[in-house]
């Protein structure tokens, strides 16, 4: 009879214990995810320095795109009064998705997937800015399964380190 309180108690511990352990578990795991993205990031922005031409950075961009995100790539440039996607471009990009970065490129906004603008398109469409100018769109289609676990933040910090090198 006395031992019933012990035992529930014992149970109770148990179980907090467990969501603690699940907690700590978690955290541990986003950290390697963190730590493995600030890696990739640092390796990008080492590779785009090196770059020696415009050719050279799309091919850097869309590499680390694919690695890290596991994802399609194109960048989108300006061509005369229109855009067009880079000739080595992963991605396929349809007249629907071009008018999507013809949007982001003009608004200076994300646009597309994952975005308020837009988010109708198949791709996420980001404008690749200085303060005064807009180079280009980095359209980048992920597959259904990295959806759910996709950081704009983490996209945010890859197209702040190529912003420069696409003069």
């Amino acid at each position: 009879i006395h031992l019933r309180p012990a035992l529930r108690a014992l149970q109770d511990f148990a179980l907090v214990l467990g969501q603690l352990v699940a907690r700590i578990r978690m955290q541990q795991q986003n950290e390697r995810q963190r730590e493995a993205r600030a890696t990739a990031l640092y390796g990008l922005t080492r590779d785009l320095a090196n770059a020696g031409s415009r050719d050279e950075v799309v091919w850097q961009v869309m590499a680390q795109v694919n690695r890290v995100f596991k994802a399609s790539a194109a960048i989108i440039l300006p061509f005369g009064e229109r855009l067009a996607p880079h000739p080595d471009s992963m991605l396929a990009v349809s007249d629907k998705e071009l008018a999507v970065a013809d949007w982001a490129f003009r608004q200076r906004k994300w646009a597309g997937r994952f975005t308020d603008s837009l988010p109708g398109a198949t791709a996420l469409h980001v404008p690749l800015a200085t303060e005064r100018n807009v180079f280009g769109i980095l359209a980048v289609s992920m597959p259904e399964i990295m959806s759910a676990s996709f950081n704009t933040e983490d996209c945010a910090a890859a197209c702040t380190s190529s912003r420069p090198l696409l003069r």
